[in-house]
């Protein structure tokens, strides 16, 4: 895979809990040096799973090279890997309704 530069990434999450069912999604919207990168569908995933989503779809698309993953399956958080890197990340989440997902 080729690997993408990157300087400045940012994640916009949004989240909605639905209330009949006790659960709550997300979708994650990622900036890329000021470029709209890509928007996730509607996933399931609370608190910061949005973080997940986003750090999952930027290793699959190569912005993530040498990100470090550990036997156990866990692996280096995204905060970290953009530190080491000498890139900046900020995050941002809104609490929606369903329709602004």
């Amino acid at each position: 895979m080729k690997t993408k530069k990157a300087n400045i990434i940012h994640i916009h999450g949004r989240r909605w809990f639905d209330r009949i069912n006790g659960n709550t999604y997300h979708t994650v919207e990622i900036i890329i040096d000021g470029e709209h990168a890509h928007k996730s569908v509607m996933e399931y995933g609370y608190e910061r799973a949005y973080m997940q989503t986003a750090q999952e779809w930027l290793e699959a698309n190569g912005y993530l090279p040498g990100i470090k993953h550990h036997e156990n399956g866990g692996g280096e958080p995204l905060w970290q890997y953009t530190e080491r890197q000498g890139m900046k990340i900020t995050d941002t989440v809104d609490d929606v309704l369903k329709l602004d997902l």
